[in-house]
């Protein structure tokens, strides 16, 4: 699948690298100097990366990640086509500086906003509730982790669905995007946790299930 990240940093790199290796052609694009990010991420990967311009990159994507700040994001949206547009995985956290909350309004979430401005786009919200580190490596002793998304659109929840399990998270459906709202929220708990207890990146969501006894 023709995989394009928008954003270059750690989340964008640890999703590219694992899709690289499950066989995807991925590419990235950037608003930096072309020759400079792609021998950045060339060196990164220990081979080839495409990198491109964001113009670029969405024009031959057939799904796109949002891996970077809600404020990119906002000033990329107009760029985005309305029609014949890729699949649009958000992993987007607007955070506000001091973590003291969210930055879109409540009960709102960039998933719910991005849907609105692109009514034709099919947006699924995934990959904000782990981080970076766990991207990169999800490998824990008890079991593999849990990565939840929502979405409106099943085809579009499905082929997302996969790309969760090949990075090696199990994948859990959640709703519509007004769960998205949630998930935004549970990202921040999730990080004022780790900071909290000192777990930095290694920490994970499960959810458990058991058959219930007769």
């Amino acid at each position: 699948m023709k995989l394009g990240i928008l954003g270059t940093g750690r989340v964008g790199q640890a999703l590219g690298q694992r899709w690289l290796a499950a066989g995807h052609e991925v590419t990235f694009g950037t608003r930096q100097d072309l020759s400079h990010k792609e021998e950045q991420l060339s060196e990164l990967f220990g081979q080839s990366v495409k990198t491109l311009s964001h113009d670029h990159c969405i024009a031959h994507a057939e799904a796109l990640v949002l891996a970077m700040p809600w404020q990119a994001a906002q000033e990329l949206t107009p760029k985005l086509p309305q029609e014949n547009c890729p699949i649009l995985i958000d992993c987007l956290n607007p955070l506000s500086p001091d973590l003291s909350g969210l930055v879109v309004p409540a009960g709102s979430s960039t998933a719910e906003i991005l849907q609105d401005r692109l009514p034709h786009a099919s947006v699924v919200k995934a990959f904000n509730c782990a981080s970076s580190g766990t991207l990169a490596d999800p490998s824990y002793p008890e079991a593999k982790p849990t990565m939840l998304f929502c979405g409106n659109h099943e085809d579009a929840n499905t082929t997302v669905q996969s790309l969760i399990e090949e990075v090696g998270f199990e994948a859990v459906d959640v709703g519509d995007l007004s769960m998205a709202s949630h998930l935004e929220s549970l990202a921040l708990l999730t990080i004022k946790m780790a900071i909290k207890h000192r777990w930095g990146a290694n920490c994970a969501l499960k959810i458990l299930t058991r058959t219930s006894e007769s």
